[in-house]
């Protein structure tokens, strides 16, 4: 019995850190603060191709618009795609 609830506690820990550590690594876990969206902005204002960022500034003017409705989601997926948009500033 005690062996099976040490077992169970280790694997519920295991668990819980495991998105932590995803969320780490990467991309960072966006609260939709005017922080946030400056943050992205002057990452994806570094890159010089033209398609790229025209997409990186249609994704910023669609999370300035969620945040403006609080629509945390909606403001957190045009971040999350802009910021992966913009991950080499050189392009």
């Amino acid at each position: 019995m005690l062996k099976s609830a040490i077992i169970l506690v280790g694997l519920g820990l295991i668990a819980a850190s495991g998105p932590a550590s995803a969320q780490s690594v990467g991309t960072p876990v966006w609260t939709c603060t005017q922080a946030d969206i400056d943050m992205v902005n002057a990452r994806g204002m570094k890159m010089s191709d033209p398609a790229k960022k025209a997409a990186h500034t249609q994704s910023m003017t669609m999370a300035k618009e969620m945040m403006a409705k609080n629509d945390l989601k909606g403001c957190t997926v045009h971040l999350d795609e802009s910021w992966k948009n913009s991950s080499d500033p050189k392009n």
